[in-house]
């Protein structure tokens, strides 16, 4: 067993699912479960509604499971919904961690998203998006927690920044920069562990 603490971050919100999702377990079984219930309700909602409502379920699902498996073996854990690009979200985050349970001692920052295509198509939106998630959220998370002892930073990067990846022009250079801190941060930091995950596919191994 694990004492360690955690304090998870992410934009999904924690909310309750409908009673209605109860036994539904997959995509399409949420997507028919909520449009029962909005039809017995005498509302009709569009596919694109009930997409996203039937994400934010399963983004909701798997972080409840998260916090169950670090319970499970002895950690303490909770979980915060909050910008990694948030400054000012972050510092309240830190202070509330720092006042209940002391320094911030390892750092984790795997936030990321995608939005894949040739560069030639890629918006300034999509790619600020892509990039500042990456690199403007490691950014605020270095300075938020510069008082703090650190002795681990862990970064998940991809093999695409070395290797490239079609379409992923902007995620590429996001994951490059990520490797590039994680090299400047080993050497201004003698004493902490810092490592940058050159991540394959998740499904894929």
């Amino acid at each position: 067993d694990t004492q360690a603490r955690f304090v998870l971050l992410g934009r999904s919100e924690l909310t309750a699912e409908p009673a209605c999702c109860a036994a539904a377990v997959t995509d399409a079984d949420l997507k028919r479960a909520l449009l029962a219930d909005a039809l017995a309700r005498g509302e009709k909602p569009k596919p694109a509604a009930l997409g996203r409502q039937v994400r934010d379920i399963l983004a909701a699902r798997e972080i409840r499971e998260t916090l169950a498996q670090v319970e499970a073996v002895g950690g303490q854990v909770r979980y915060r919904a909050v910008s990694v690009t948030d400054s000012v979200g972050i510092d309240t985050v830190l202070t509330e961690t720092r006042t209940e349970w002391g320094p911030i001692r390892a750092l984790i920052h795997g936030a990321g998203v995608l939005a894949d295509r040739k560069i030639a198509e890629l918006t300034d939106e999509e790619y600020d998006r892509v990039f500042d998630t990456k690199i403007e959220g490691l950014r605020v998370l270095l300075a938020a927690l510069a008082p703090d002892p650190l002795r681990a930073i862990c970064l998940f990067s991809s093999v695409s920044a070395r290797c490239g990846n079609n379409g992923q022009a902007a995620y590429a250079m996001a994951n490059e920069v990520l490797n590039k801190v994680a090299w400047a941060q080993a050497r201004s930091r003698g004493d902490v562990l810092v490592k940058s995950l050159g991540w394959g596919p998740w499904e894929g191994g």
